[in-house]
């Protein structure tokens, strides 16, 4: 069976549901063979099911059921439940398989699956029996308060669940375009998953720091556990998952965010328009499933983690609960091992609450310096708790003892910390931040930062407020300005921050919290005008809101969705390394073109010779970087092969072979005595050079 095309779309389970009723016809019909297919195709998604539920769910239903009841946090719905188990298990998976290679047991299925299956047992076993059986009837009614998420209307409920299956759709046909497996990036990625695979030891990188373990353990896992190939539709699918839950964690932490002000049944409205906006208005362009299709794994978890920290770390002030606290160190931790951007992002981020949470509150304090510090301290000490250190501590171990993350060297430092010097990371224009952001989502965004901003100063200088400003409220402004604020300052002014990180990478963070931001101001919005306004007059203004936002997303939704399929050319650049691969001898160079080709990238999964075979010709643009020493013998030996500087290349290199688009670039080799064409199919040709 063809791991290229199963499972191409499960995810509404159609193809599951077709092959149990073909099964039946056909067995009724006697057709073994078809029968034989349909049962096979059958056990595949099976076991993509079970591994997927194994690896992203398992544990962290696990940790969840032994936090719940050792530290009572019934308190958190079954949703927050839901998306929260999920980030665990991503967790648990990383740091067991990373604790797997530190004591030299050979990363397979048995381990993994003995692994996972101990962790959830002993943890398991850990949470006890609850005693009290009144407290046990509590926590059972208050489980079945949970399905609807303590919203108090079964219409909240099904408009939650509406707003979801539409979020669903239009990512679930833009990626369907793409499953095939031929992204760029994740043809480099899944190249050290398969590495894992291959040598049941976590990938070293050959000194490399673009990478980090993080973004490669879980696909080995799942590859491992289901038996189905990495070159396959299923990392795609989990990448829609990821971005999937990434949506929900934004929900709620919205929910936690407008919780503090205002009712719970409010909480739900925000948390709802919330998942409309980064569901409904935007849910192709960057980072949503454009980063899906195109395989930018790390992205996509630091997407799905920076919500989910900042959530642990809003309910560890609003409950002065330290079990938040360590939640919000433990998903740090992993993301510290996931994705070195989306950590550059986070510690800004938070640097710029801690400064601004300083100044906010010295400012209210009447700069009272002493005052501020002892009302910071009540509210923090939740993070400096015994078993907190010792997690830190314990953390500190595991990096330099169990793993060490492949970015902290004085290299990788210095590349991303600095003064840019590059035009790419001299920061964007507003022009380009809005354009970026979404210009809905810019201009409410913006607006309820202003809203925030004036509501503080109201607060301060008001002679009608007889109440001070509540610690923990100011907090939480301070935190929702620094999140947008810091990130804002980081894509347009970096060389101030010291930021030597491409600016168009960066900006891609600043779309969720302008979706918070844009969500509480159009919730605003409708609050205030509510009470004043006729019910027609109203009903306009909503459908307006509404309506733009609608329309700004079907903009973004038709530029990002314009393209091409190129699934038959990548099937045909997979079949030219399959013709090739027994060919090549071990001293011979493969030099393919990627400005042509598609799934290019892919090609290393089939020569199994290096992360660097075969070389690429690239883009001309990358020739220019200097901050990469890019061999332009590439680009040489593809324009002027027969040229003295082509020929001392093909030499240096010891380049035999050249995979070319046909058509593309290819005049030169056809019409040369030095060259041979030695494959051709519709699209693909292969070259072969003359000793």
């Amino acid at each position: 069976m063809n791991p290229l095309v199963i499972p191409y779309f499960p995810i509404f389970h159609c193809r599951l549901v077709y092959s149990l009723v073909n099964v039946i016809i056909v067995a009724r019909k006697n057709q073994t063979n078809r029968f034989c297919y349909c049962f096979m195709f059958i056990a595949v998604l099976l076991k993509l099911y079970f591994a997927i539920f194994f690896t992203l769910f398992l544990p962290g239903l696990i940790l969840i059921h032994f936090f719940e009841n050792r530290f009572n946090l019934r308190k958190i719905n079954l949703l927050e439940k839901l998306v929260l188990s999920f980030g665990l298990s991503l967790t648990s998976v990383n740091f067991l398989t990373m604790l797997l290679n530190r004591l030299n047991i050979p990363i397979n299925l048995y381990s993994l699956f003995l692994t996972i299956i101990l962790f959830s047992a002993v943890f398991w076993g850990l949470t006890g029996k609850i005693k009290n059986e009144t407290a046990l009837v509590k926590n059972k009614e208050l489980s079945r308060k949970n399905i609807f998420s303590y919203l108090k209307t079964n219409r909240l409920t099904v408009l939650f669940l509406l707003v979801f299956i539409f979020s669903l759709l239009p990512r679930i046909f833009y990626v369907a375009e793409g499953i095939f497996p031929k992204a760029t990036d994740l043809g480099h990625h899944l190249y050290w998953s398969q590495i894992i695979i291959d040598t049941g030891k976590l990938a070293d990188y050959d000194g490399r720091p673009d990478f980090i373990i993080g973004e490669h353990i879980i696909f080995s896992a799942i590859s491992l556990l289901s038996g189905i190939n990495l070159i396959s539709s299923f990392p795609t699918i989990v990448l829609l998952l990821i971005n999937l839950f990434s949506c929900l964690a934004l929900a709620i932490l919205a929910f936690r965010f407008t919780c503090f002000f205002q009712k719970k049944q409010t909480g739900w409205l925000v948390a709802i328009l919330t998942l409309i906006i980064v569901g409904i208005f935007y849910p192709i362009g960057d980072p949503q499933a454009k980063y899906v299709s195109g395989g930018v794994i790390g992205n996509l978890m630091g997407n799905l983690f920076i919500p989910l920290i900042f959530w642990s770390l809003l309910q560890t002030f609003s409950t002065q609960r330290s079990i938040f606290a360590f939640l919000f160190f433990l998903l740090s931790a992993n993301l510290a091992y996931t994705h070195h951007l989306s950590t550059f992002v986070l510690l800004y981020s938070l640097s710029g609450f801690i400064l601004t949470t300083l100044l906010l509150t010295i400012f209210f304090n009447n700069f009272n310096f002493k005052k501020s510090v002892l009302v910071l301290w009540k509210k923090i000490k939740p993070f400096f708790t015994i078993p907190n250190l010792g997690f830190l501590i314990l953390m500190g171990l595991f990096v330099f003892l169990v793993w060490t993350p492949s970015y902290l060297n004085f290299s990788a430092i210095d590349r991303a910390v600095g003064s840019p010097i590059k035009a790419t990371r001299t920061g964007l224009g507003f022009g380009q931040i809005i354009l970026s952001v979404g210009p809905w989502r810019f201009f409410y965004g913006g607006l309820t930062l202003g809203i925030i901003l004036f509501f503080l100063l109201y607060q301060k200088f008001s002679r009608h407020l007889s109440t001070k400003i509540n610690p923990t409220a100011l907090i939480f402004n301070a935190w929702i300005i620094a999140w947008a604020g810091m990130i804002l300052a980081m894509s347009t002014y970096p060389r101030y921050l010291k930021v030597d990180i491409p600016s168009n990478r960066v900006v891609t963070y600043l779309a969720f919290p302008f979706v918070l931001l844009s969500a509480l101001g159009v919730f605003i919005i409708l609050q205030t005008t509510r009470k004043f306004l006729p019910s027609t007059v109203y009903v306009i203004l909503f459908l307006t809101l509404i309506g733009t936002g609608f329309i700004s997303g079907l903009s973004d939704l038709s530029n990002q969705a314009r393209g091409k399929n190129t699934d038959a050319l990548a099937a045909e650049t997979y079949a030219s390394a399959q013709y090739l691969a027994p060919r090549v001898t071990d001293n011979e160079m493969v030099l393919k073109d990627h400005i042509y080709l598609a799934g290019d990238t892919w090609l290393k999964h089939f020569f199994h010779r290096g992360y660097d075979y075969p070389i690429s010709r690239t883009f001309n643009f990358r020739y220019e970087d200097i901050m990469k020493k890019r061999e332009t013998c590439t680009r040489d030996m593809v324009l002027k092969p027969n040229s003295e500087i082509g020929k001392q290349c093909f030499a240096q290199t010891n380049t035999r072979y050249i995979i070319l688009k046909d058509g593309s670039d290819t005049a030169q080799f056809e019409r040369s005595n030095n060259f041979q064409k030695v494959y051709s199919s519709n699209n693909v040709v292969i070259f072969q050079r003359n000793n």
